[in-house]
């Protein structure tokens, strides 16, 4: 999917209420109005009117999860998808139909029909940070010091999405995983990563709803897992500091996680997976 999306010359997003891409004109709500300047001479001057739009939501809401932006998000309905949040990313140019304009992005630039310069103010986010991780030029973006936290700048917002079928959940992200893939982060697992497993491990997620299910999506110790079960507000890792050392205090025997298909990022064998760890045992009273 990755070499897909980021081949093809243009990507076409019907990002709005109806799904369509050119309905009829009645349909777009431009927020464009005629009107007509009478002069002194029998001609009169008809002028169309049309004010900016806000371009800062339209990011926000692919940025953000979904329970951040609930209230557009039939504004926005594929800034809500799992699988559309991948191929946002990977895609190398996008042109977004939305209900007010159309709007094209890639990866240097943006541009829509109000002509507003939100657009260039913004410098779309999404795809200029991708980029410059996928490229490990982590200077240029300024939020992410390695490949670690540039991963879970993508994972935390990604299970805020909505996904239909939980066990997508890690085929939804396999493209970026697969462009993320390093020997600085070790092999995939699940969600995590080889050599940062110690702080993978150290995950925290502010569950909104919860249920039963019977599909396991992924192993428990990766919040992958929270797709089948729960709805995310936010994902994070901050029990852990590079300071405290904790990998002095519990180490990572080993672990197996193996994959259920071909892809090396996607389906994994959840009733096989699992991770040793040597720890220190307290008493309690």
């Amino acid at each position: 999917m990755a070499a897909i999306y980021e081949n093809s010359y243009v990507t076409v997003s019907a990002n709005n209420k109806s799904g369509v891409l050119l309905g009829d004109t009645d349909m777009r709500n431009t927020g464009s109005g005629r009107f007509v300047i009478d002069r002194s001479s029998d001609a009169s001057l008809a002028m169309i009117v049309k004010a900016p739009h806000d371009h800062e939501r339209f990011f926000a809401t692919s940025l953000e999860g979904v329970t951040e932006h609930a209230e557009h998000k039939d504004d926005y309905p594929l800034s809500m998808r799992a699988w559309c949040f991948q191929e946002r990313l990977l895609a190398t140019r996008i042109l977004h139909f939305l209900d007010q304009e159309i709007v094209f992005e890639c990866k240097t630039a943006c541009d829509c029909e109000c002509g507003s310069s939100q657009h260039r103010k913004l410098s779309t986010p999404l795809k200029y940070f991708y980029d410059n991780i996928i490229r490990k030029d982590f200077t240029a973006i300024g939020l992410a010091k390695d490949a670690w936290e540039g991963w879970t700048m993508f994972a935390a917002p990604y299970i805020q999405k909505d996904i239909t079928k939980s066990l997508d959940i890690l085929p939804a992200l396999a493209g970026v995983a697969s462009r993320m893939q390093t020997a600085e982060l070790g092999q995939y697992i699940a969600g995590l990563w080889e050599h940062q497993l110690p702080r993978g491990l150290f995950w925290y997620a502010d569950v909104i709803s919860s249920h039963e299910t019977m599909i396991q999506s992924a192993p428990t110790f990766s919040w992958a897992a929270l797709a089948a079960t729960s709805k995310v507000r936010e994902l994070q890792w901050p029990y852990w500091a590079d300071d405290i050392k904790m990998e002095q205090h519990f180490k990572v025997i080993n672990f197996q996680c193996p994959v259920a298909g071909l892809n090396p990022y996607g389906f994994v064998s959840t009733s096989t997976a699992f991770i040793n760890l040597q720890a220190f045992i307290l008493p309690s009273r």
